[in-house]
């Protein structure tokens, strides 16, 4: 069978791979056969990137499928039995905390030398958090 877009088509072999891991993931319990099915899984989804990453070493114009969240799944396995099915906690604890550093990067900044920027005015409210305490 010849395929009119290569590429195309691997990606969606690549998404289809990513949404097994995640249905995966969402198990509310796991068995030693759910967690072998993870396994194979993932050697498959990790050699369906790895090969496109070769493919962008042709093509350097070609889009980046390296984005932060494709690693995650890479300790899936290790995860889930060492802490239980992934409902059990949160793949992002400190997503809260950056509230702060948000808030004043858009509130409070004109989008030049931000880290310089953002470092005063959280130094300046340190100051009056700690004027407030004494």
């Amino acid at each position: 069978m010849e395929i009119k877009n290569a590429h195309g088509y691997h990606l969606l072999k690549c998404v289809r791979s990513y949404i097994e891991l995640r249905m995966y993931a969402g198990f509310n319990l796991h068995t030693e056969r759910s967690i072998q099915a993870i396994r194979d899984e993932l050697l498959k989804f990790s050699t369906l990137i790895r090969y496109e990453q070769l493919t962008q070493s042709v093509n350097p114009g070609a889009k980046s499928w390296n984005f932060p969240k494709i690693h995650s799944h890479q300790h899936m396995v290790n995860d889930i039995l060492e802490k239980g099915v992934t409902l059990n906690y949160n793949m992002k604890p400190n997503e809260k905390m950056h509230g702060l550093l948000k808030d004043t990067y858009q509130m409070r900044t004109n989008f030049k030398d931000v880290a310089e920027q953002v470092f005063i005015i959280l130094a300046c409210l340190d100051i009056q958090a700690e004027s407030v305490l004494i």
